[in-house]
């Protein structure tokens, strides 16, 4: 019986790497039916759910390998994985909570603790987290950005540029990194650097509305209000919609009809 439920689960295990969730979860539904108390089944269950956004079926799975394994560390993570899904923050920190007590040497585990505090506005309690993980793995780009984030929310903007420059040096290619550090750069009023750092995410993707926006405030603080309406239609053509762009170019074009009839 348990050489049926093995070859189901191998079955499974073999259309999860191939990304066919939806074969691999009939697979191991099989061998759970063959074998109820097959842990791995019921893990790879979990994450087959996750990535079917299945995500209440994937904490069941997750609770199902704890009730046998409570010491299940890596249930414990994917189980916050899938509470941070669902939004469900609260939950999803007691269980990266109860993982960081079986291994607290993981630098993903505690970033991602930071990132879930985060999202709860426990700004200071996240920093915490991402500098455990920063501690164990320093050279993760990911947490340096998050980082950033956080201290940019506490108004500590010459560190979060810092962090964000940490990023940078591991990997220079998300745009976003570039466009956070730009806008701790302008509350810094350092507005040539602001400019530069979103013209560096806009090189990297240019269709993000918000990314044209942002460079053409900074570029308004210049005082270079044809360059910045320019990028501020560019941000209308994204998102016709956004109200702020359209605010920001009325005062624009109000700018320069007041200069142009100054004498």
């Amino acid at each position: 019986m348990k050489d049926r439920a093995v070859r189901h689960f191998e079955n499974g295990m073999d259309l999860f790497d191939q990304e066919k969730y939806s074969k691999a979860l009939t697979f191991f539904d099989k061998a759970i039916a063959v074998d109820p108390l097959y842990t791995n089944a019921w893990y790879y269950r979990g994450l087959t759910c996750s990535h079917l956004f299945r995500l209440t079926d994937a904490i069941s799975s997750f609770d199902k390998v704890l009730a046998m394994n409570p010491q299940g560390f890596d249930a414990l993570v994917a189980r916050g994985n899938a509470f941070s899904n669902l939004g469900q923050l609260d939950e999803a920190c007691a269980s990266y909570d109860r993982a960081i007590a079986i291994n607290s040497k993981d630098a993903d585990v505690w970033n991602q603790r930071g990132v879930a505090l985060t999202h709860l506005s426990r700004l200071r309690e996240a920093l915490k987290s991402f500098d455990k993980s920063l501690a164990i793995n320093p050279l993760d780009a990911e947490t340096w950005s998050n980082r950033g984030t956080v201290l940019s929310g506490l108004g500590r903007y010459s560190y979060a540029v810092d962090s964000f420059d940490k990023s940078l040096e591991i990997d220079d290619t998300d745009p976003d990194v570039w466009h956070h550090r730009g806008i701790s750069l302008f509350l810094l009023q350092w507005y040539a650097k602001a400019a530069a750092s979103h013209e560096r995410a806009l090189a990297l993707n240019p269709k993000i509305a918000v990314f044209w926006l942002c460079h053409g405030c900074s570029l308004q603080s210049l005082g270079q209000y044809r360059e910045a309406i320019v990028s501020v239609d560019k941000a209308l053509l994204l998102d016709p919609k956004m109200k702020i762009a359209q605010e920001i170019r009325s005062d624009l074009i109000n700018i320069l009809k007041f200069s142009r009839e100054t004498p």
